[in-house]
């Protein structure tokens, strides 16, 4: 028997100059821009992954241990915002909602006293909504409260106070 096989040859025409690259040259080694375009490609794409892994963290740290143990963190809510208002605040009772991809918060029966210990603004019901805008500027996108009960009182020396402030007569 005879075997016959078929060989296949190609034939590349290569310039002969020595100052022009060969074939094998042009096709394994990318030019200088190319390399540095990929590069920075590279870094793009990793750099937009770590920004969506980080977001998508956020996210689940937010909806899954934070708006479910609200509660949990209402003596710290009250700590941090007598500090910002510069008189004692507590609040009664404080629920999230978790609807869409922002939460919003409820508050009910926060109170804030005045320097005797007196209730001086009673607010029944106060709802915080958020957004990912205000959350980058640590507010709030929309603050509603329902029904203030202001309490306002004349002191003996005609001074005028509100909310456990006292105005001061020159």
């Amino acid at each position: 028997m005879i075997q016959r096989s078929a060989v296949l040859t190609v034939i590349i025409p290569v310039p002969m100059d020595p100052q022009s690259p060969s074939l094998l040259d042009t096709l394994t080694l990318p030019p200088r821009r190319i390399r540095w375009l990929a590069l920075f490609a590279r870094a793009l794409l990793w750099l937009v992954v770590s920004f969506w892994m980080v977001f998508g963290a956020s996210w689940g740290l937010l909806h899954g241990w934070i708006v479910p143990r609200i509660g949990e963190y209402r003596p710290r809510l009250e700590v941090q915002a007598s500090k910002a208002l510069g008189m004692p605040v507590r609040i009664g009772q404080i629920t999230a909602h978790s609807e869409g991809l922002i939460p919003s918060f409820e508050m009910r029966d926060v109170v804030l006293l005045d320097a005797d210990g007196r209730e001086a603004l009673r607010l029944p019901r106060v709802l915080v909504a958020l957004s990912p805008k205000s959350l980058w500027g640590m507010g709030f996108e929309q603050l509603s409260i329902d029904q203030p009960d202001l309490e306002v009182r004349r002191q003996w020396q005609a001074v005028c106070g509100r909310a456990g402030h006292v105005a001061r007569k020159h």
